[in-house]
């Protein structure tokens, strides 16, 4: 006997064992049977119109508190209270652009400035020695 098929034996031999054992009349669980009688006990009793459980007799009527946005003496902020905006700050003027001095005035001292560089050169490719036959696809 080969050894694949010993394998393939034993396999066959260790599923038949797992099928058995799932189908095996051991003791049953009443769990499904004390689930649905606590589910049928937990349900509330629908009334009114609509099965809503709540009668409109028992729904508090909402009132608007005035002193929700108060704040107490020590409360530094409130997140509750409408923000305000603070009164904007008046931006000032930039300051007039301060003129650099030039060989020949009377304030210059220090070298001459640095002369500007040259234009950079443009970058010329190489000629692709390739020519295009087709396209595919």
């Amino acid at each position: 006997m080969s050894a694949e098929r010993r394998r393939l034996m034993i396999l066959v031999g260790i599923l038949a064992v797992l099928a058995v054992l799932s189908f095996w009349p051991g003791r049953k669980s009443k769990a499904p049977a004390a689930i649905a009688n606590a589910d049928a006990q937990s349900r509330p009793v629908r009334t009114g119109a609509a099965g809503s459980g709540f009668s409109p007799e028992t729904i508090p009527t909402l009132a608007i508190d005035v002193n929700r946005g108060a704040m107490d003496v020590g409360v530094q902020r409130n997140v509750f209270r409408f923000y305000e905006r603070p009164t904007p700050v008046p931006t000032l003027p930039p300051p007039p652009p301060t003129r650099i001095p030039m060989p020949g005035d009377q304030q210059f001292i220090g070298p001459l400035p640095p002369t500007p560089p040259p234009p950079p050169t443009p970058i010329i490719p190489p000629v692709i020695p390739y020519k295009a036959v087709g396209i595919f696809g």
